[in-house]
């Protein structure tokens, strides 16, 4: 019972993280860019990840697999406004193409970030450069 409550958990944080991300990525083109909804989910996924018990001594992995989730909607929003402003009248395959090149290099870039945030939190002594 208790491992279930750990997975309700994980999926509803990850869940409301996702659509904090796809929210901001949504308001883009109206409003701008809505920071405090990027600053909240990711305030959510890393409660998440620090709350269920199974995650312990393993964060910066869990932060990796789980920040890939909640950024999967966001990312194909993010991928298709890019392409629609850049490739006006270009064919529709060349769109497509560029469009998993630029989801892919968004995800990269928010993996990198949610991976220093990650370190830094849960390292022990924090982020020092050497």
């Amino acid at each position: 019972m208790k491992m279930k409550v750990q997975i309700f958990k994980m999926i509803l944080g990850t869940g409301a993280a996702g659509w904090l991300f796809f929210d901001a990525a949504e308001s883009v083109s109206r409003y701008g860019i809505r920071w405090w909804n990027l600053l909240l989910g990711a305030a959510v996924l890393f409660g998440t990840v620090g709350s269920v018990k199974f995650m312990r001594g393993a964060e910066s992995v869990w932060v990796f697999l789980l920040s890939a989730i909640a950024f999967m909607a966001a990312d194909v929003r993010m991928a298709a406004g890019v392409v629609n402003v850049l490739l006006d009248g270009y064919l529709g395959v060349t769109k497509v193409l560029l469009g998993i090149v630029a989801g892919m290099s968004f995800l990269a870039a928010e993996e990198i970030v949610m991976g220093v945030i990650a370190g830094g939190i849960w390292s022990g002594k924090g982020c020092e450069v050497n």
